[in-house]
């Protein structure tokens, strides 16, 4: 098989796949900080389910994930009665948000709680509100 005959037609395809990935990593990085603040903050029904999402998100195969967000969400989605919104191109980008959302909630998570206590408890002297909090002292300590 000639390699240089199929430059041309991987490069067609390179803007959709540079699409997906990079949406599949903005929404994924979304739900990392929604996962990660609903972990964090301990409320006992939704916690639970969020680390079941977390569990679930990176014990399976992204392979099998994807089979998941093909086959199987089009048929959640018609139930809704919606279901020729849902393309191969949607699908690959719910199924690998999810992925990349549970793996970086367990960068995310780790990055927080690695910020010393005596630095929650100046911000929470300093009144600051959850979300002062995490964007002004405990974020970028967490960053670095």
């Amino acid at each position: 098989m000639d390699v240089s005959a199929m430059i041309p037609e991987l490069l067609s395809a390179l803007p959709l796949t540079l699409a997906i990935t990079f949406t599949a990593m903005l929404v994924g990085f979304c739900l990392a900080l929604v996962a990660t603040t609903l972990r964090i903050r301990r409320i006992p029904v939704v916690s639970h389910l969020t680390d079941l999402y977390v569990s679930y998100a990176r014990s399976v195969p992204v392979v099998l994930q994807l089979f998941v967000a093909f086959y199987g969400l089009p048929l959640l989605v018609a139930l809704f009665g919606s279901a020729d919104f849902f393309s191969p191109t949607i699908a690959a980008m719910v199924g690998l948000s999810f992925y990349h959302g549970g793996y970086l909630s367990e960068v995310l998570r780790p990055a927080y709680l690695a910020v010393d206590r005596g630095q929650h408890d100046a911000a929470d002297s300093l009144g600051y509100t959850f979300r002062q909090k995490i964007t002004r002292v405990v974020g970028p300590q967490a960053v670095h």
